[in-house]
């Protein structure tokens, strides 16, 4: 398990495999090239332009060959997802720690709503230490875009199909409530037909 000294090392800059060979900046667009080779998309297409080999391998390649690293794009994206929390609760905390109970409760109230149960609070004295863990991030909040509206739709489909089951068993019990009646009336028509022959 990774101590906050890892994470905040771990943060403080992009991880080798996250940064673009050719311009040893973070990777916004990765692709692959058939050597196995990953690269942001500008740095290569711009280096293809005047090269047309892989800058690695040396072996020929043209930007038809390139392909997008999805996986990657997902590590990255979570990547900065991560730093960016971290470092916004490492503010709060690291600006005065023996106060950040007692100033800001209510954004507290807020970090501990968002991360659902990773806060503990341990009082000391006047003195408050948080310590944040961040292994139980909601998994929606660690998707990428196009992937939260996969699931957004897919939600929405789920909702709408209980909502049409819904009704068509308060159809079903209906129906049935009025075949009872109509039962009960007809049982009731006769009984009355048969004691009013009966005086």
């Amino acid at each position: 398990m990774q101590t906050n000294l890892d994470k905040s090392q771990y943060y403080a800059h992009p991880p080798y495999l996250y940064r673009c060979p050719l311009s040893g900046k973070l990777m916004e667009e990765p692709v692959t090239d058939p050597c196995a080779h990953n690269f942001d998309r500008e740095a290569i297409t711009t280096y293809l332009d005047s090269h047309h080999r892989c800058p690695i391998s040396k072996k020929p390649l043209s930007p038809s060959a390139l392909r997008p690293n999805h996986a990657l794009a997902e590590q990255i994206e979570r990547w900065k997802f991560h730093k960016d929390h971290d470092g916004l609760v490492r503010e709060i905390v690291e600006e005065d720690p023996t106060s950040a109970l007692s100033e800001d409760e209510e954004f507290d109230d807020i970090v501990i709503q968002m991360e659902r149960g990773t806060q503990r609070k341990t009082r000391q004295g006047k003195h408050h230490q948080k310590t944040y863990y961040y292994d139980e991030i909601p998994p929606e909040l660690m998707l990428l875009p196009q992937e939260r509206q996969i699931l957004a739709s897919v939600r929405n489909k789920v909702a709408t199909t209980r909502s049409i089951a819904q009704k068509q068993r308060c159809y079903r019990t209906t129906c049935t409530l009025i075949g009872v009646l109509i039962v009960c009336a007809g049982a009731l028509i006769t009984w009355k037909s048969f004691s009013g022959d009966d005086e």
